[in-house]
């Protein structure tokens, strides 16, 4: 008798860790077997778990922190002076460098991490 799993279980539980492509099977290692398709196999027979695979993990910790950053709210703080001991009082308070980099803060918390942002100046 052949406990051998088919060809398409294999598939099933490469797929099951994010494998999709024969160029995902990078044969690392770090699960302890020596090939993505040994650690397929344990995965099959209960001898492994979907954890072991790094590559796995890393997607996994992306997903979570790129949810964590979408969806949790942030607030930015920004002080009215850039540096206590080298500050001007003769300064005013909206300098137009400061301005600027809120701006670009902002811009990059609507674009690159889908937040609403809403500027105020005090």
């Amino acid at each position: 008798m052949d406990d051998e799993p088919d060809e398409s279980a294999i598939a099933g539980a490469l797929v099951r860790v994010g494998k999709t492509t024969k160029a995902d099977e990078i044969n690392c290692g770090a699960c302890g077997y020596n090939s993505c398709r040994e650690f397929a196999k344990a995965l099959l027979v209960g001898k492994a778990e979907e954890a072991m695979c790094h590559i796995y993990l890393k997607k996994n910790f992306q997903r979570t922190s790129n949810a964590l950053i979408k969806y949790i709210p942030a607030g930015v703080v920004i002080g009215t002076k850039v540096n206590e001991s080298h500050q001007d009082p003769n300064v005013p308070q909206d300098l137009e460098l400061r301005r600027s980099v809120v701006k670009r803060i902002a811009t990059a918390l609507e674009k690159n991490y889908r937040k609403k942002v809403t500027v105020d100046y005090y």
